[in-house]
């Protein structure tokens, strides 16, 4: 019988071989479990399964296979932290993520953490984001605020 990842087991018409079928077993999973490739081009085109994942270095991506020769990059990363500063004349506070995104941060949620300099708890806006940060304006009245001291928690998703 050949299963999903194309292994053909051990036929039961015997007793149990033991430690000769554990590692024909392991030796088959062990070479497509956590597999990698250099490059996307890198990707097998066949004996490939429904789920089957390949980390591509060049990317820094995961892939899943579709079960023939069809590869997708798996997106909807998350990064998250806290962001802090004292805001600057045009009241922004750059957010620099820990670990960049492969291609873009799609969106990024942010809370004020922080009552800072006496104002309280103050509005704040996402100027910019990208694979690598995001630009967080601090704003009072719907003006930018200068030199505000504050802290705030975000949340960011990207590919």
């Amino acid at each position: 019988m050949t299963g999903r990842t194309n292994y053909t087991g051990v036929a039961n018409t015997g007793p149990m071989q033991g430690p000769a079928q554990i590692t024909a077993t392991y030796a088959h999973f062990d070479a497509i479990v956590g597999e990698t490739r250099p490059l996307t081009s890198d990707l097998p085109a066949t004996g490939n399964w429904v789920g089957r994942t390949i980390y591509v270095e060049a990317t820094e991506s995961l892939y899943v296979s579709n079960g023939v020769a069809a590869w997708k990059k798996v997106s909807g990363l998350i990064r998250a932290g806290v962001g802090s500063g004292t805001s600057s004349q045009g009241g922004d506070i750059p957010v620099t993520f820990s670990t960049p995104f492969t291609s873009a941060c799609t969106s990024i949620v942010v809370t004020d953490s922080n009552t800072g300099g006496g104002i309280g708890p103050v509005p704040l806006k996402v100027v910019s984001r990208s694979a690598t940060g995001a630009i967080i304006r601090v704003m009072q009245n719907e003006v930018a605020v200068s030199g505000f001291p504050t802290s705030f928690n975000y949340i960011a998703f990207g590919d």
